[in-house]
């Protein structure tokens, strides 16, 4: 599988044919879900840990913050991030490939 920044390289130096798009979406969308399934694993253990920093804090907010600063809080925003990057390089390439598909039909 191809890193991100691969695959962004690839569509910045122009896609040349369907297919390799297609093959891009797939793996894109594969390393989404795999984000999804970490993100999930870290906010099932996210309002304990929490909850625990909240003890130890004068607010919300404060609590919020340290959570941040923690590895699992520095890691969820991460993802998130990721998560965004990849929405929209698969956005980018299904746009590609329905340009493709309506040269292929003649309605462009």
């Amino acid at each position: 599988m191809k890193e991100i920044a691969e695959i962004e390289q690839i569509i910045s130096d122009g896609i040349q044919s369907p297919q390799l798009a297609a093959e891009l979406r797939i793996e894109l969308s594969a390393k989404y879900s795999r984000e999804c399934g970490r993100l999930e694993e870290i906010l099932k253990v996210k309002p304990k840990i929490w909850l625990e920093m909240r003890k130890n804090t004068k607010s919300d907010t404060s609590a919020t913050r340290n959570w941040e600063g923690s590895e699992l809080g520095t890691e969820e925003m991460i993802i998130r991030l990721r998560l965004k990057r990849l929405e929209k390089l698969i956005s980018c390439l299904t746009s590609f490939l329905k340009v493709k598909e309506n040269e292929a039909k003649n309605i462009y």
